[in-house]
């Protein structure tokens, strides 16, 4: 009996196009698993004859839109902000540094959220095309059912393996910025500022935090849960 060969020239091919999909990753969408799944089976059926075994079936992770925040490691503003920053304590108009924490203590109660029900909203005032940070806090706080997402959950988001969640947003809701608004930082100076998380030209995403006085814009969006 002939022992079994593959085109090299064939065998490359498919290869390369596996690689082209696995470079260019869409994990939020189920049309990028299909894809995927029949790619690896057919460069599964290609060299399989060549080691004269079945083909194996492929399983392809599926994705759980139900995001579990890990707050195991605190956020520290530290981290992004330098040294000397901290959460803001007491009201917007003091020092930050003595007072209660600006935070939203529903979304510090958050352990998991589910991603498909995530908003992102401008608070603009109507007809207007800008609102600065500071503004959208106080327009969120006045939506008694809005919870915005807090530092911590946004690390955890910029931190998970693949940063499938943060892709998926992309992929679902188009979105590439927004920012956490149920914690305020502090800097050493005294400015205020939130955490925001954006996409990279790349595909993958990155941190820092955002001066409260600058202005927003529609494509500027904070993210909320509604409770």
């Amino acid at each position: 009996m002939d022992k079994p060969s593959v085109s090299l020239d064939q065998l490359q091919d498919e290869a390369e196009k596996l690689l082209a999909l696995l470079k260019d990753r869409q994990t939020g969408m189920m049309s990028w698993h299909f894809c995927l799944n029949e790619r690896l089976k057919g460069f599964y059926s290609l060299i399989a004859p060549l080691y004269q075994t079945a083909v194996l079936p492929v399983a392809v992770e599926k994705f759980s839109t139900i995001f579990h925040i890990d707050r195991s490691t605190p956020f520290n503003p530290v981290s992004l902000l330098g040294s000397g920053a901290s959460f803001w304590r007491g009201p917007r108009g003091g020092n930050g540094r003595r007072g209660k924490l600006e935070q939203d203590a529903r979304s510090l109660a958050l352990t998991e959220i589910d991603l498909a029900t995530i908003q992102f909203k401008s608070y603009l005032p109507d007809g207007q095309t800008l609102i600065t940070g500071e503004d959208r806090i106080l327009a969120v706080k006045a939506v008694r059912n809005d919870i915005p997402l807090d530092a911590q959950t946004g690390l955890s988001l910029y931190g998970e393996e693949g940063q499938k969640s943060l892709r998926y947003l992309y992929d679902t809701k188009g979105i590439t910025w927004f920012e956490c608004l149920g914690q305020t930082l502090r800097d050493a100076s005294g400015l205020r500022y939130s955490l925001v998380l954006y996409r990279l030209v790349g595909g993958s995403w990155s941190r820092r935090c955002s001066y409260l006085g600058r202005d927003r814009r529609a494509s500027d969006p904070a993210a909320v849960v509604c409770k």
